[in-house]
């Protein structure tokens, strides 16, 4: 008969059991220390184990190839670097000319002057005409026309208009308002860009007017007489071409001849190379006023 007093053993009370038990028992062996391969090479670890002992080997990593470094110094630029490196900052047509070319501005000072003259000496007239004096009134017909023709003579030479729709107008047009017995500088002045109206030799227009007067005597030095013009001639004219363009670089050959004897030549011949800009009237402008 089963004893009614004793209980069951069941899986709790055994593993309770085999717990004590286990107390009794020896320490377990530690597990072998892993032994690492040295290796000259740096690279990652891998671990092997075997039966008796545990050990690692280093596998090398193969570094990337070193690329040689590129020296940007001594490449050649291409031409469309090199000739924007060459090429000034482009300046908006406002800013590099400020004062255009116009009528006004180009005879406003010779028209006040003709103004000037010829009320007095109609006035005269008309006084001499009231006195019945018509010898004298005749007399002063003729001087008056003497002095009314001398002074619209800077009008009679600039009556052309100096239309610059090219580089080559507008460097013409400049040189041949020298080619006169009085050249008209107000018109040069106007035909200047800013940066052509400064420079070592005058930063004004009566400076530009002195500088060139004096340039025009030096050239009549045991040549020709004060009163004997120049003829300014442009040969050779070469540039880009200027469509689309706001600046441009030229370069010509001037040739000074006096008039009415060019067959002795040349009084002087010179290669120029010069800049001009495009202003906002849509005309070019040179940027040099200076003799080259």
């Amino acid at each position: 008969m089963n004893d009614p007093n004793l209980t069951p053993r069941g899986p709790e009370k055994d593993s309770e059991i085999a717990d004590a038990e286990a107390l009794f028992r020896d320490a377990p062996a530690l597990p072998p220390t892993a032994k690492p391969i040295s290796s000259p090479s740096s690279g990652t670890e891998t671990f092997h184990e075997s039966p008796t002992e545990t050990f690692y080997e280093i596998e090398e990593i193969k570094e990337p190839p070193i690329r040689p470094s590129i020296d940007l110094t001594n490449v050649e630029p291409t031409k469309k670097s090199a000739a924007a490196k060459a090429r000034p900052v482009t300046l908006d047509p406002s800013e590099a000319v400020e004062q255009v070319w116009s009528r006004s501005a180009e005879w406003g000072q010779n028209l006040l002057i003709l103004a000037s003259a010829a009320l007095p000496l109609f006035l005269l007239g008309y006084l001499l005409l009231s006195y019945e004096q018509y010898g004298l009134a005749f007399m002063l017909l003729i001087v008056s026309g003497l002095i009314l023709a001398l002074l619209s003579y800077p009008l009679v030479i600039t009556l052309e208009r100096p239309v610059r729709v090219t580089p080559e107008q507008a460097v013409r047009d400049y040189f041949n308002a020298l080619s006169h017995h009085v050249p008209h500088y107000k018109r040069m002045w106007l035909l200047l860009s800013n940066a052509g109206r400064v420079s070592s030799d005058y930063a004004s227009f009566e400076g530009f007017r002195s500088y060139w007067r004096n340039r025009l005597a030096r050239l009549r030095e045991g040549r020709a007489s004060s009163l004997t013009p120049f003829k300014f001639q442009i040969d050779d004219f070469k540039s880009e071409k200027s469509a689309g363009m706001s600046e441009i670089e030229v370069s010509f050959v001037l040739r000074i001849l006096i008039r009415g004897r060019r067959q002795e030549g040349p009084v002087e011949t010179t290669q120029v190379k010069t800049t001009l800009v495009k202003g906002p009237d849509r005309m070019w402008y040179l940027d040099k006023g200076a003799y080259p």
